[in-house]
């Protein structure tokens, strides 16, 4: 081998990932599983000085397998994939299985050496805490319902653990001490012994203790205690609706009066006819009800009345001018009275005798009507 081809390949095995001179190539590191009720996803660190691209083969088996020669193959979750996690929900591995997971680092095609470790999810699976928390008023109690943790199938949690059980922890709202904690498996829990009228805050915790399991607390839910209701309110409650009611009858009474007073108005007005507009009125009703009707003729029965409604519209309009005439003589009697002078009572005159009469300024209306007259 010539000089030059041994610098090349001692140049190129220099660039390659070691450990220590000579060595393999550096496998991952800190292996673990990030897991969350049946969700479990395998994890690993690696040296980041490492220039080239490095990949990962990740896989997994059945610890039972490993006595069975025949069935002890074990299955690719991931394969080469730069990503330094894999995840292994979508293998649905079994809660009470015990299973084998290892990873693999790969650079140029070489390979580090495996590195395993044992996973149990019924042991080492963690448990969420409740994915719901309500709270519903019951007297000066609060009645708490729990939605269990859900697996990724969307069923209960409970169904993998029977003795998963809560602590329910609920404290006045912004009161500084945590307050009380009870401790209960059923999905419904009442909160003995609160205060009426009080604002709670309630927070649930998922637990089960064979494997020391415990998740998380919930988010703060506060909700507001009942209770009986004050005298001074009750009070309150019944004069405002008496007070309401009382205005509704005000105002219904005040609209039926108002539409009487109009309806009165309109069709039955305070001013009579004159005695000779009603006489002329009513004999000209008699004389279109004097027509035979029984002659079957529509336009007949059409015309009579228009004919009819004419007249009536006719006798209304001579009343109202009659009407203005009266009270027009009456304004001017009364702005005429202020000046005037006392006027003897009139007989028998002659022409000049009641031209000089007519002529005096301070004599009343009244008085040249009689004279003309």
């Amino acid at each position: 081998m010539s000089v030059s081809a041994a610098l090349l390949l001692g140049l190129a095995s220099s660039c390659l990932p070691r450990p220590a001179a000579g060595g393999p190539l550096v496998p991952p590191h800190n292996v673990r599983m990030i897991t969350m009720n049946t969700r479990y996803t395998l994890s690993w660190d690696y040296d980041a000085s490492v220039e080239e691209p490095v990949t990962f083969t990740s896989q997994y088996l059945s610890k039972y397998k490993l006595n069975l020669k025949k069935s002890a193959t074990w299955t690719t979750a991931c394969n080469e994939t730069s990503q330094w996690s894999c995840d292994l929900t979508v293998f649905n591995l079994h809660y009470l299985g015990i299973y084998l997971v290892r990873v693999q680092a790969s650079v140029n095609g070489m390979h580090s050496d495996w590195v395993q470790k044992e996973f149990c999810p019924d042991k080492d699976a963690a448990v969420g805490p409740p994915v719901g928390v309500r709270l519903v008023p019951v007297g000066s109690d609060l009645e708490v319902t729990i939605v269990d943790p859900r697996t990724t199938n969307n069923s209960s949690m409970r169904d993998l653990l029977p003795r998963l059980y809560y602590h329910i922890r609920y404290w006045e709202y912004l009161e500084e001490t945590l307050g009380s904690v009870l401790s209960s498996s059923a999905n419904m829990v009442t909160l003995p012994n609160l205060k009426a009228w009080t604002r709670y805050c309630v927070s649930v915790q998922s637990r089960c203790d064979f494997y020391q399991k415990s998740s998380n607390f919930t988010a703060p839910h506060c909700m507001q205690t009942k209770g009986a209701v004050p005298w001074w309110q009750i009070i309150m409650f019944f004069l405002g609706s008496l007070m309401i009611c009382f205005l509704l009858v005000m105002v219904l009474l005040y609209s039926l009066f108002f539409i009487c007073k109009t309806f009165k108005a309109t069709w039955y007005p305070a001013n009579r006819l004159p005695a000779h507009f009603q006489q002329s009125h009513s004999f000209m009703i008699k004389c279109s009800s004097a027509q035979s009707p029984d002659s079957g003729n529509r336009k007949f029965l059409q015309r009579r009345t228009w004919l009819t409604d004419h007249q009536t519209a006719v006798v209304r309009s001579a009343a109202a001018v009659e009407t203005l005439e009266y009270t027009l003589q009456e304004a001017f009697l009364a702005s005429s009275s202020l000046f005037q002078r006392p006027c003897v009572s009139l007989g028998p005159r002659s022409s000049s005798q009641l031209s000089y009469i007519h002529d005096q300024p301070f004599c009343s209306g009244s008085v040249h009507h009689e004279l003309y007259l």
